[in-house]
């Protein structure tokens, strides 16, 4: 029996796989999800012509300052070295 109120391993993944989809389409990139999130990747993103497949990892700690700027920096070079 599972403790109350703790969420399952798959129910913090798809949390976790959501957080960061909104995140990419805000920035304006169009994300699809891996079909039951069980292959290579979990997020499948398109911008202009650019790919990014995406393995989403969701653990007991939440996203440090400094990883949520690695995410973002990631981001914004890939979208810097295609926009030239």
């Amino acid at each position: 029996m599972k403790p109350v109120g703790r969420k399952s391993s798959y129910a913090k993944g798809i949390r976790a796989e959501r957080i960061v989809k909104k995140r990419l389409e805000k920035r304006g990139w169009l994300v699809k999800q891996s079909k039951g999130s069980r292959g290579p990747y979990d997020l499948y993103a398109l911008k202009g012509g650019r790919k990014l497949l995406i393995q989403v990892k969701s653990g007991t700690s939440s996203l440090r300052r400094r990883e949520n700027t690695g995410f973002e920096n990631l981001l914004r070079r890939k979208e810097q070295k295609h926009s030239t």
